[in-house]
């Protein structure tokens, strides 16, 4: 496993964005076994970056955590008792997630038997990459088995141990790679990490579409996105989570939903009605996120982005302004398209449609909402002109 880095000379303090709630519950912690900070909030501590996700390890077997933490009129659950993990509830939305020692006994590429120890080292082995693999005591004393402190300075993604052994464990972790090289960058590549997740990333095809979806939003998310998918695209993975691209990205955005419109729509063959099914299939996306992304590559309303600024603000009526900017968002990263009256346009409020059903009062049922939308194309036609009685006369005359 090779030597343990103890860094005893580094002292990094605790920092005051912690939430309190994690002192309140360290009497009770300190009673059970010892125990520490672990893996990303480890990470943001060092990047001095503010997280309220706090995972603690604990070397106890999780039954005793478990009930000793509960005799403390504490909100806990057993979320993952046969893989060691409990969840701690506190007020302000704060929770822990204290999981056992561990190592692995047995894994099929998707799930891991493991069993309980008292070894540190052994927990850290068993981890996936080097700047997850490091501890953190309330003391400020780093446990750090594998340097992963100098790689998260240089940001350099290494995978514990053997990489391909690593990624066999678990083939979630090839994906994993590239989602945490989103978040630190790429100035640094460690080639025999990144040629296992590139080799490998075939296995994903076994994993569970929710598992692929919550890596791929946060990838999607993450700084470095546009760098890491379009070393993703020339690496030729990406079919494998049923997109097809062949060419680079030229922009990206900070929405992970938007951006997965995007890369649908620059893909071979295009955003599909077909292609679009497949990706909420393959990914397990839920029926709103599947609707919000068939709206976003295949819009009702076809824009005609050259159209002058008239008609641009009857869209914008029409789509409302989020959905609107959204479209502009993707056409301008799909063509490079710039409307030289964008700036004016986002001081522009819809107007409201003067008409309303109560004052239709001389038609029944159906024809109230048919008279509606007549009056409604009749004043876009006009530019939102007419009047409430124009528009009263327009449906009378019609109506008649």
């Amino acid at each position: 496993m090779g030597n343990i880095l103890f860094i005893l000379h580094m002292q990094i303090t605790p920092p005051s964005w912690l939430p309190s709630q994690l002192q309140a519950i360290k009497p009770m912690l300190d009673g059970i076994a010892p125990w520490r900070l672990v893996g990303g909030v480890v990470r943001d501590i060092i990047l001095d970056s503010p997280t309220m996700d706090i995972d603690i390890a604990i070397s106890a077997r999780p039954e005793e955590v478990l009930a000793t933490l509960s005799q403390h009129n504490l909100n806990v659950v057993a979320t993952g008792l046969k893989h060691g993990t409990i969840t701690v509830y506190m007020p302000g939305d704060i929770r822990f997630e204290i999981t056992s020692l561990r190592k692995d006994e047995n894994c099929d590429g998707r799930h891991a038997t493991v069993s309980f120890t008292d070894n540190w080292q052994e927990d850290a082995s068993r981890r996936d990459f080097t700047i997850n693999a490091m501890y953190l005591d309330m003391e400020g004393n780093l446990y750090d088995y594998f340097d992963g402190y100098n790689h998260l300075l240089h940001k350099k993604l290494i995978f514990v141990g053997n990489p391909k052994q690593r990624i066999k464990e678990d083939y979630l972790r090839a994906l994993r790679y590239w989602r945490f090289l989103a978040t630190i960058g790429l100035p640094n590549i460690d080639h025999p990490s990144q040629d296992a997740a590139v080799e490998l990333f075939s296995g994903l095809n076994n994993i569970a579409g929710e598992r692929i979806c919550t890596e791929m939003f946060k990838l999607l998310s993450g700084v470095s996105a546009l760098d890491v998918i379009n070393t993703m695209i020339s690496k030729q993975i990406m079919q494998h989570l049923e997109l097809n691209l062949t060419h680079n990205l030229t922009a990206l955005t900070t929405d992970p939903m938007l951006n997965l419109a995007i890369m649908l729509k620059h893909q071979s063959g295009g955003a599909t009605p077909q292609a679009i099914s497949n990706l909420t299939s393959r990914w397990k996306l839920s029926k709103a996120q599947g609707k919000l992304l068939h709206s976003l590559c295949l819009p009702k309303i076809k824009i005609d982005w050259k159209a002058p600024m008239l008609e641009q603000k009857k869209y914008i009526y029409l789509l409302g302004w989020q959905r609107y900017a959204q479209l502009f968002t993707i056409a301008d990263t799909e063509r490079k398209i710039y409307i030289n009256h964008i700036s004016l346009l986002k001081n522009f409020t819809p107007p409201i449609l003067p008409l309303t059903a109560n004052d239709i009062g001389f038609l029944k049922g159906p024809a109230v909402g048919a008279a509606l939308a007549t009056a409604e194309k009749y004043w876009l036609e006009n530019n939102f002109s007419p009047s409430k009685d124009s528009l009263l006369l327009y449906i009378k005359r019609i109506y008649s």
